[in-house]
């Protein structure tokens, strides 16, 4: 557990940014529509002094307990700054 906790504090006070949203998430499948909420935090970990690694966690609720719809997106990319100063015009493909 302490290895783990370890890591983790690592990983988040090595991050240079890091950002939350809240958003409104509309679902619809075959027999199913529905409105809920969602929550994500963006990490980012500077690689060199314009780019970095980016690692995007969420969760979605959709519906009612018991018949609604959950997911839990998990983005990774890599944000490249143009003028290479962390602070400018910047490209960011995640997948």
């Amino acid at each position: 557990m302490k290895k783990s906790l370890f890591i983790l504090s690592i990983l988040v006070l090595s991050s240079i940014y890091c950002a939350a949203q809240i958003e409104v998430v509309y679902a619809k499948a075959k027999d199913f529509s529905g409105v809920g909420f969602g929550a994500f935090l963006n990490f980012s970990i500077p690689v060199t002094e314009g780019n970095a690694v980016t690692l995007e966690v969420g969760l979605q609720s959709v519906g009612h307990v018991g018949d609604g719809l959950i997911t839990l997106p998990v983005l990774a990319g890599y944000r490249y700054t143009f003028d290479q100063s962390g602070t400018g015009f910047y490209i960011a493909p995640n997948a």
